[in-house]
């Protein structure tokens, strides 16, 4: 057991810092000075023409599900595609009004507060765009064909400019969890050299801790491998240009990497701790390392913290469910349209309305009820993580955590087969068994289909959402009633992964708005935009005369 170093500091002294702790305490205290000595310029827009564009990406949002933390980055990619949509060969393209237009579309949407982001990053994303282009004009797709390495570039492209614009300093915890688990775990895993165990454990940092999609690791590999990446030079790109072929499959062998959802699941267990340092960190900015020389006080913010971090848990899983909800309606409203009934009146003459309305209600009403039931920490789960930041803060409670080993299951053992042939039969007895009451009360193979697609996906969001609520919990008091549903619940999550790859990658809400609306949507707003400062500057001309 860790001792608990909160004691008179008259009697005691002060446990010193681990050194990656004290690294990542000097840079985040920089990187905060170096914001408020920042000054001139910010990238505004119309508060009335950004709730317009606000009220767009809700809906946008809605219909396809993304997680949180990529929403912005995928909207930046998003708006990326449809500025150069139309310039293929993107020559002569103003890179600088491109990036203008993209910031203040970011600010518009709420992606980016107004007044907050200095003018000279218009500069700094255009180089990037500008970057981005000299490859795709010179690099010879050695990987892939054109246009999936156009798709491959955006991504990282998209990813670099969300990481310009981030405020949150999400690097510097990252590196500091990474640190961490690289001093603290215990390998037990000889397959792996330290370069791949190294990169694993920051690949899973990244999926675990900020949720980061492929597009993203891709741009952090990147700048890991390539060092000289950011600076942007001719030299440079020109030199990543002709490693390329080398690069690209270097980072796509580490996405796919045989182990890495093993190291993830290990990694996870430990977000916690991390996401409560985060909010402290934050809260101080540049006091952070005054207050960790205190320790009783830093133990109180910790508490606290964790306090306001419950409650808001409680309304992110709330708004989660409520996005949930109107995604798996609309979406079961527009397959009904479509799809369930035309093929019930043209196989038997007409439509039920009971199995109908079923499937159009119950789906929104299972993902409420079972979303009601999830709960937030409490209490025990605070002193663990205390006990954890002090692990990672102090040097006094560093010792190697056994529980991280990694070992490697035997896939040829007999307890595995048995435990896989049990799986097997509980699958098909679940599907058999729920067939057979749909089919008593009067469904049709066509609803029954529809009717497991929309559970299994009502299921798959419950859960995604409830992993979420308790990211921040480290125990776990799954009881019998919980370990039940699970079980029986498995084959219809396995159901819900496919089918919720497929849309994704088949979304025809997402097409229609990216190409029916947004497109003149924004450009309404971009004209309604210049419109506005054309008056307001002929309004100065009038009333400012001296």
């Amino acid at each position: 057991m860790h001792k608990n170093i909160y004691v008179s500091q008259a009697r005691k002294k002060i446990s010193p810092l681990t050194s990656y702790f004290e690294n990542f305490s000097r840079n985040f205290t920089k990187s905060y000075e170096k914001k408020d000595n920042l000054s001139g310029e910010n990238v505004k827009v119309s508060q009335t023409l950004g709730s317009i564009s606000y009220v767009y990406e809700k809906i946008r949002n809605s219909v396809e599900y993304k997680g949180e933390n990529v929403i912005r980055r995928n909207a930046v990619e998003r708006i990326l595609k449809r500025l150069l949509w139309e310039k293929p060969n993107l020559e002569n393209v103003d890179f600088e009004k491109v990036s203008s237009t993209l910031l203040k579309e970011l600010v518009q949407a709420k992606y980016l507060q107004n007044d907050t982001i200095p003018v000279e990053s218009i500069g700094e994303v255009a180089q990037i765009l500008s970057k981005f282009n000299f490859i795709l004009k010179n690099a010879k797709y050695l990987a892939k064909s054109k246009k999936d390495m156009e798709g491959w570039l955006i991504g990282i492209a998209s990813s670099e400019i969300e990481d310009l614009l981030d405020p949150s300093n999400r690097d510097l915890f990252v590196d500091l969890m990474h640190h961490w688990f690289m001093a603290n775990f215990t390998w037990n895993d000889d397959e792996l050299t330290e370069e791949e165990k190294s990169l694993q454990v920051y690949l899973a940092v990244h999926r675990s801790y900020t949720k980061s999609d492929d597009a993203i690791m891709r741009y952090h590999l990147l700048t890991k491998i390539f060092l000289t990446w950011n600076k942007n030079t001719k030299e440079d790109i020109t030199q990543f240009i002709d490693n390329f072929s080398e690069i690209y499959g270097l980072i796509e062998k580490s996405l796919s990497h045989p182990k890495r959802f093993l190291i993830y699941r290990k990694v996870k267990k430990s977000v916690a701790p991390f996401d409560i340092l985060h909010e402290v960190a934050v809260s101080e900015k540049t006091t952070l390392n005054k207050l960790v020389n205190k320790p009783q006080l830093f133990e109180e913010n910790i508490r606290q913290v964790c306090l306001k971090k419950y409650q808001a848990i409680k309304t992110k899983t709330r708004r989660s469910i409520q996005r949930s909800v109107v995604y798996i309606f609309v979406t079961k409203i527009f397959i009904a349209l479509l799809v369930e009934i035309p093929i019930e009146i043209y196989l038997d003459g007409s439509a039920d309305i009971f199995p109908l309305v079923s499937n159009v209600l119950f789906p929104p009403f299972l993902m409420i009820l079972v979303g009601s039931t999830i709960k937030t920490p409490g209490e025990k789960n605070t002193d663990i993580i205390v006990r954890r930041i002090q692990n990672i803060v102090y040097q006094k409670n560093t010792n190697k955590i056994s529980e991280f080993a990694l070992t490697s299951v035997n896939k040829g053992s007999r307890l595995k087969t048995i435990f896989s042939l049990f799986y097997l039969i509980t699958f098909l007895v679940v599907f058999m068994l729920l067939a057979f009451i749909l089919s008593y009360a009067g469904f049709s193979v066509i609803a029954t289909l529809i009717f497991f697609a929309f559970l299994s996906l009502v299921l798959l969001f419950v859960m995604k959402i409830k992993l979420n609520a308790n990211e921040i919990k480290i125990y776990s008091d799954e009881g019998t009633i919980g370990l039940i549903f699970e079980v029986l619940s498995l084959p219809f999550l396995n159901l819900g992964m496919y089918l919720s790859q497929g849309f994704s990658k088949l979304n025809i809400f997402s097409v229609i708005l990216d190409f029916l609306i947004e497109a003149p949507l924004k450009s309404m707003v971009e004209v309604l935009e210049e419109w506005f400062a054309f008056i307001r500057k002929k309004r100065d001309e009038v009333v400012d005369v001296p």
